[in-house]
């Protein structure tokens, strides 16, 4: 659970999406999140991250200029429910204070630094994440909470996700809703999404979107057409009644972001790191 702190230090790399952004984010765009966080943090763009520029991330979250990052200031900062932030707090927070101080903050810096050089690479933020990430599975399905296959911070992704696809607030998503999302993105009106459309939208680099198109466009020519878009429908359904529901999309979700992780792994530095 510990993995998750980076990714919340950064509010622009999380908060933001969930907060900011017209269009709901895909489970490929999750690996464009966590490389958005390490670029956040990665202040002078040299492609790695020292502990100045780690401290710097805690210091956004520190908001009263304390040197204490308070669970009301998580809270403020990450618009995660109480429960959550404490779920996050009982991983991060180590003496229970209910506040993680620089101590534990560096403690956390040492985890990513895999190879204790002082520097975390981008290689070493996705790899220490993911790490983590599989350890917790059993503890957050002992929770008993929604989406328990998940970090807690990505539990809070996929949720605003849903509720945002899930336009009339019925608690689950049709076809209809499901292509309006597509329509947003169909800037040019033509009922396919390019891939050029689809890096306008989300902000990512050109080899983070080859890495997801990988995944969803099945006839390999770089756009998403309505067939498309309908069987990533129909995976999300997966009782095939019709709608999706939380439950279903948070499984799914969480399934297909474990197949990019893979499929990141195998790919080289250079297609790992954004510009």
């Amino acid at each position: 659970m510990l993995g998750i702190i980076l990714l919340t230090l950064v509010a622009g790399a999380l908060a933001a999406p969930m907060t900011t952004t017209a269009v709901p984010m895909t489970t490929p765009d999750l690996v464009a999140v966590i490389t958005t966080a390490f670029n956040t943090i990665d202040a002078d763009r040299n492609g790695q991250v020292d502990l100045s520029e780690f401290y710097s991330a805690f210091d956004r979250f520190d908001t009263n200029h304390d040197h204490i990052m308070s669970l009301q200031e998580y809270m403020a900062n990450t618009n995660v429910s109480l429960s959550i932030a404490q779920l996050v707090f009982k991983y991060i927070d180590k003496d229970h204070d209910g506040n993680v101080d620089r101590a534990e903050t560096n403690d956390i810096f040492k985890l990513y630094d895999t190879n204790k050089n002082g520097v975390i690479t981008i290689q070493e933020f996705i790899a220490e994440y993911t790490r983590i990430y599989n350890t917790i599975i059993a503890d957050l399905y002992s929770t008993g909470a929604p989406g328990a296959a998940t970090t807690p911070d990505l539990v809070a992704v996929i949720t605003t996700a849903f509720n945002t696809l899930d336009t009339d607030g019925n608690g689950q998503v049709d076809l209809k809703e499901f292509y309006a999302v597509f329509d947003r993105f169909d800037t040019n009106h033509d009922k396919v999404m390019s891939i050029q459309e689809y890096i306008a939208n989300t902000n990512v680099t050109r080899s983070i979107a080859q890495l997801v198109f990988k995944f969803v466009d099945k006839d390999n020519n770089n756009s998403i057409d309505r067939a498309e878009t309908t069987d990533i429908f129909n995976l999300y359904d997966s009782n095939k009644n019709g709608v999706i529901t939380i439950e279903e999309f948070i499984k799914e979700y969480t399934r297909i972001y474990d197949n990019i992780l893979v499929s990141l792994f195998s790919t080289t530095p250079a297609s790992v790191t954004t510009s």
